[in-house]
Formats: structure tokens, sequence, C-alpha cells
């Protein structure tokens, strides 16, 4: 269907034989116009499959009762995105048990073959689309994974690429709604999500690790990684690998990019989130100070006075 809103076409397509030629111009409506009604839509069963010989796309919902705990060891490469929850839900993860991710709505992963990835989330519904792959199929594609640098498994964690987004929907909506196309499209659909995931695995900033500064992806690897902390703080070194750096090294960069020290900025985000927990909630002070990794009340106390020239009690009091 043609968008309106757009004056360049996304694809121009010319046809010409010995007796008939013409021109055709293809407009893409934007992913986000036409995806709610597939997010509210209730799926017919918990699981969902589409298979082809090369590529399955499952979506699937599912209710946990309470914190629940899950680990994965893939040996298919597959990329996945949590496409709606609860709206109360939180969602941590990480490889290993070391759960040092933050995970919304609309994040999308790689999978790595082999590599265990474990996941913790509160109580609440999900609803997720996995799509995966043959390992014969892809590996020409995507190449040997089991040789990705930590840096570029790092990488795989976090997805930012709006074409594999909109790869995703167009994925989901043929697994509801299978029409008889439907084989060709998980191909098409499939190869070029394979070609986007490599393109973003082996970039220059994954192999290279930018060198030069902190990028936007990096800050929002701290971000969510600081947005995760309850009851122990990240260490220098923590936030430094989760961005593919040195120690030594990131520490000097993110003072050039911040103009502050690691550390500062650390007290500076426990400050901030206090205040949140302070106004809008109804937490015990001591809990408050668990929360953000502080080791007592009485230090939590004489650091938010610190900063703010006033107590955690006066602040609540106050508000």
């Amino acid at each position: 269907m043609k968008n309106l809103a757009k004056r360049t076409p996304d694809f121009s397509v010319q046809w010409c034989d010995s007796s008939l030629e013409f021109e055709t111009q293809i407009y893409l409506e934007d992913p986000a116009q036409n995806n709610d009604a597939l997010l509210q839509e209730k799926l017919r069963e918990p699981l969902v499959l589409l298979e082809t010989a090369t590529t399955c796309v499952a979506v699937t919902e599912l209710y946990w009762v309470g914190p629940t705990s899950i680990s994965l060891v893939s040996d298919r490469p597959a990329v996945c995105m949590l496409i709606s929850a609860s709206p109360t839900i939180s969602l941590q993860y990480g490889y290993d048990d070391e759960l040092k991710y933050v995970g919304a709505v609309g994040d999308a992963i790689f999978i790595v073959p082999g590599k265990k990835i474990t996941a913790h989330g509160s109580q609440g519904s999900y609803r997720s689309i996995m799509v995966s792959f043959d390992p014969v199929y892809a590996e020409p594609m995507l190449g040997n994974l089991s040789a990705l640098s930590e840096a570029q498994s790092i990488r795989a964690l976090s997805l930012r690429n709006s074409l594999i987004t909109a790869l995703l929907f167009r994925l989901l909506k043929e697994a509801m709604h299978p029409g008889d196309m439907r084989e060709a499209v998980v191909e098409t659909c499939g190869k070029a999500m394979l070609v986007e995931c490599a393109h973003w695995l082996y970039s220059e900033q994954s192999i290279n690790g930018t060198r030069g500064k902190l990028t936007a992806k990096h800050l929002s690897i701290i971000e969510k990684y600081l947005n995760g902390v309850n009851g122990q703080l990240p260490s220098v070194a923590d936030l430094a690998k989760a961005c593919g750096f040195s120690e030594r090294h990131f520490l000097r960069l993110f003072r050039e990019e911040k103009k502050c020290t690691v550390a500062q900025y650390i007290k500076s985000f426990q400050v901030s989130r206090a205040k949140t927990y302070l106004l809008e909630t109804d937490m015990p002070l001591k809990e408050i100070a668990y929360r953000l990794g502080f080791s007592s009340y009485t230090n939590f106390s004489a650091a938010f006075r610190t900063a703010t020239g006033q107590s955690p009690q006066r602040l609540r009091k106050d508000r």
C-alpha cells in the first residue's frame, strides 16, 4: 500500500520484455503503523510455529506465576525479540548466570550457538518471537560463530537494527496469519535477517572496539546496566567488559565523554534513582538503600545528604 507521507519510494521496479515495458514504485509502510493489532491479538495456541527447510519462526506466549529464571543453550543461530509483556514486568538477562542486561519490549538479541543465556523475569505474561536457522544454511552468511570475539558476543546481546525489527514483525504477521506464499516470505525475510546480523556482528565498531570514543551504543549499555541494579552496583571492570574495552581504556574514554569519573557518575545515578523511589513510592528507606547498592542505611543517608543538602526522610516528608 502506498504511504502518502513518503515522497521517495522504497523500491522502483522496471519490467521489460519484447512487447511490454513499464515501471512501478513501491512504498512500504512503517512497521510501527500496523503492529498494534498483532500485539494485542490473542494467540490461537501458546506456541505458533512456521517452518521451512532452513528457517523456523516460533511465536510464544508464556505466563509466569512468580519470579522465574530460564536458561537456554541453542545449537542453532537465532534472533529473539520480546514483542509484548505485562506493564509491570522486569526482565534481566546475560551470558551464563550473570544477569547484566535489562530487557524491554522491542529489544532483540542474537543467540550464539553453544553460549548459555540466562534470563530472570518477574511475574506476568510475555510474548516473544524467535527465528532460528539451520546452522549449515546460516554459516556462509554468518561465518564461524565459535570464533566471535568478546566484544562481538556482547554486541550480539543487543541488536539495534531497524531492518531486523521490521523483518521480525513481518514474520510475526506471517506466523499468526500464514498465507499462500508463507514459505517464500519466511525464506526471504530470514535470509535478509542473517545478512543484517552479519553486518551487526562484524561491523568495524564490533571488530576494533571503536577505540577513539564512547558511542551512544556504549552509553546505552552503561545506562541499562545501572538501571538493572538491585542490591549490588557494577564495578568499573563490569562496565568496561560490557562495552568491550579494557578497564584502563574505558576509564579514560569515560572521563573524556562525560567529564567526570565513573564513580562520580554512579553516585549521581544513585541519587537520581533514590529521589524517584522517595517521591514516587512508599518503599522503606532501608530497602531503597539496599536496592541502590549501599552497604547500610547510614551510608545511604550520608551520601544523599552530601549530594542534596537534605536527608532522605526530609525529602519524602516534603513531597
